[in-house]
């Protein structure tokens, strides 16, 4: 299974990984020292990719649903519609 989504080096990399099997499992935002997802650094984050598009290329949103039934806090959810919906409160879109 690796091997299809990895490159060798890397998935050897991986695989000489050991899991620490006494510690939970926890969500972390790599973009933060912390690893707290904030709005704040989505925002920062889709801004640039939100201005290069048009506000007429909106993804297609009707294979969307699974959005709200992923298990995350709704603020990544939000966030989450909001960017495929172009509707960040960007320069660009706030101009228009």
């Amino acid at each position: 299974m690796l091997e299809a989504v990895f490159e060798l080096g890397d998935m050897e990399w991986i695989q000489m990984m050991q899991p620490k099997i006494e510690d939970e499992d926890r969500l972390v935002w790599h973009f933060r020292k912390k690893g707290r997802f904030t709005v704040k650094t989505a925002y920062r984050l889709a801004s640039p990719l939100a201005e290069l598009s048009s506000t007429s290329t909106a993804i297609n949103l009707s294979s969307w649903g699974f959005l709200w039934r992923v298990r995350v806090a709704p603020k990544v959810q939000l966030f989450s519609w909001r960017c495929c919906h172009l509707a960040l409160p960007t320069k660009a879109n706030l101009r228009s």
